[in-house]
């Protein structure tokens, strides 16, 4: 009667590299956009885009979860957008949240 633990969830991601790929396009993105995006930092279940001010991290993360990406806007940290990694198991899911993310961005600056 156990539980499967998240952190077999977040091991299958890692083997598979695919949290690799997420982490390595989203360093791709704050360097395209150095403005918005201060950093991206990372846990065992989360990924946190860091923006340099809270409304684009408010939008970003309305825009993830209309886009059906589990996504936290981090009220004790609110330039913060969480991304929960248990939730993003597939490829084709990674590849969503990056591209949701980086039409964001883009239409931040507005390029």
């Amino acid at each position: 009667m156990g539980v499967t633990p998240y952190s077999t969830e977040y091991d299958n991601l890692e083997e598979s590299g695919k949290m690799e790929w997420l982490l390595g396009a989203l360093t791709q993105l704050l360097v395209r956009y150095p403005t918005l995006v201060r950093d991206i930092e990372h846990t065992d279940l989360t990924v946190d885009i860091v923006f340099y001010i809270e409304d684009p991290a408010i939008d970003c993360s309305h825009l993830l979860l209309d886009a059906g990406i589990t996504a936290i806007h981090r009220l004790d940290r609110p330039r913060v957008v969480s991304l929960q990694l248990p939730s993003i198991l597939t490829q084709d899911q990674v590849q969503h949240v990056v591209q949701t993310i980086g039409m964001f961005l883009k239409g931040c600056v507005g390029s």
